[in-house]
């Protein structure tokens, strides 16, 4: 089975891995395919955050590979299950690129959580999901970071998503 999928997002970060930015919202696309309960997708996501200071956008965005498995409590046209993601993150300004006095910052993400799919038609599902991840960042130049910071700065973030699912036609059932 085979579903293509899209969504809302919205992150809320904790620690120092992305410097001083808010938090941010954005979204994600990924493709899947699925076998009985098991599913594994891979991806795209961007989300824009405000930093407090300067009022300017930063955009977080990169690749991702989610699995899913579905859990054993689906009724009628309701299924919920659990995610793992695994991402590979760029933080940049919005204007990046050669000559920029602000650089890109690379880091990696690994996350956990659940979700629900609410079944519209047969191969139509709205999509829900809550996730933490944790992030692992280089430092950078020109980041905010406390005095004395190492290499690798670390930090948390939590994501709501809300988007459709279609394909799919029994997955997880």
């Amino acid at each position: 089975m085979f579903s293509l999928d899209g969504g809302g997002l919205f992150t809320t970060l904790r620690g120092n891995a992305l410097g001083n930015i808010g938090d941010g919202s954005g979204f994600d696309v990924m493709a899947s395919v699925g076998s009985g309960v098991f599913s594994v997708g891979a991806g795209f996501q961007r989300t824009y955050h405000s930093r407090p200071a300067n009022n300017e956008d930063v955009v977080v965005e990169g690749g991702f590979i989610e699995p899913r498995l579905a859990l054993p409590f689906s009724t009628g046209n309701f299924t919920p299950y659990g995610l793992a993601r695994v991402a590979r993150l760029t933080r940049r300004p919005p204007d990046s690129g050669p000559g920029s006095a602000e650089p890109s910052v690379r880091g990696t993400a690994l996350g956990l959580g659940a979700g629900t799919l609410f079944w519209l038609a047969s191969n139509v599902q709205i999509n829900t999901a809550i996730m933490w991840q944790d992030l692992r960042f280089d430092r950078a130049e020109g980041l905010e970071l406390p005095v004395g910071s190492v290499a690798r700065v670390t930090g948390s973030q939590w994501g709501l998503r809300a988007g459709l699912m279609i394909g799919f036609d029994n997955w997880g059932r």
